[in-house]
C-alpha cells in the first residue's frame, strides 16, 4: 500500500524546488555570494537580512515583527537582527583606531603616492 503525502508535505516540496530553481539563482547572482554546504543560502537567510535592514533602516520594530510573522517584537530582535547601529560603528572604529599606530594613515598616503609615481 502506497502512502499518499500530505498536504503540508506537498507545499513544502514545493517551495523547496522553488526557492533551489528560482530565488537562490537570483540572490547568488546579485550578491556574488553562492551557496554551499557550509554556508547554504536558506530561507531564513532572508528572513535575518529582512530582519536586519528594517531595524537598521530606523523601520518600527513592531512593523518588522509583523512582516516576519513573530508573536512578540523581542523574537524578532533576538534572533533576527543583527547590530548594525551607528553606536556598533562608532566603538569599531574606536577600537580600530586604538590598535593602529598613530601614522598608519600617513604611512598608507605615502605608500600609494609611491606606487602611482
Amino acid at each position: 500500500m502506497r502512502s499518499v503525502p500530505s498536504c503540508s508535505s506537498t507545499v513544502s516540496r514545493a517551495y523547496q524546488i522553488l526557492f533551489r530553481r528560482h530565488i537562490r539563482p537570483v540572490i547568488e547572482k546579485v550578491s556574488g555570494i553562492k551557496s554551499s554546504k557550509e554556508a547554504p543560502i536558506g530561507w531564513h537567510t532572508l528572513r535575518r537580512s529582512l530582519a536586519t535592514l528594517l531595524i537598521s533602516n530606523g523601520e518600527n520594530v513592531k512593523v518588522a515583527q509583523s512582516q516576519l510573522r513573530h508573536t512578540t517584537p523581542k523574537i524578532t530582535l533576538d534572533l533576527y537582527a543583527q547590530a548594525v547601529s551607528t553606536d556598533q560603528h562608532e566603538a569599531h572604529k574606536k577600537a580600530v583606531q586604538m590598535m593602529l599606530p598613530t601614522r598608519f594613515p600617513e604611512q598608507l598616503k605615502e605608500r600609494s603616492t609611491a606606487a602611482t609615481a
